[in-house]
């Protein structure tokens, strides 16, 4: 099984759980489907083999990298980055029990600094 982030940090994060050969792109037959103008019909394909996880570029329009490097096939690895055009994906287990994967914080709105506590004065008489 792999784990992976869909769009990570942003508010379209979502996590997938793949344990099959997978293809991402565009088009509705893909099991991971991306609909983003970027992304042709059929980019790349998600393989488990016997020695790993890989992903290849199905496009072959030179927009798959994997850790910032251009590739056309690949192993993956934890902590994985994909970029796929302009859509990323980040590895965060690979055959791992739940214990080992790699944890990322939810996506979180900023707030605002909270106000100091109010000062609460006492007032003194003196003779």
């Amino acid at each position: 099984m792999i784990r992976l982030v869909l769009f990570p940090n942003s508010p379209d994060q979502r996590i997938l759980d793949i344990d099959t050969t997978v293809t991402i792109g565009r088009a509705e037959d893909n099991a991971v489907v991306i609909r983003h103008d970027s992304l042709a019909d059929y980019h790349a394909r998600l393989e488990r083999r016997s020695d790993g996880w890989f992903i290849s570029d199905l496009a072959g329009r030179g927009d798959l990298f994997l850790d910032d490097q251009p590739v056309r096939s690949a192993p993956l690895a934890l902590g994985s980055r994909i970029r796929l055009a302009d859509a990323s994906i980040l590895v965060i287990a690979l055959d791992r029990p739940d214990s080992e994967i790699l944890r990322i914080a939810p996506v979180v709105e900023p707030t605002p600094p909270a106000l100091p506590a109010p000062v609460s004065y006492t007032h003194l008489t003196l003779p």
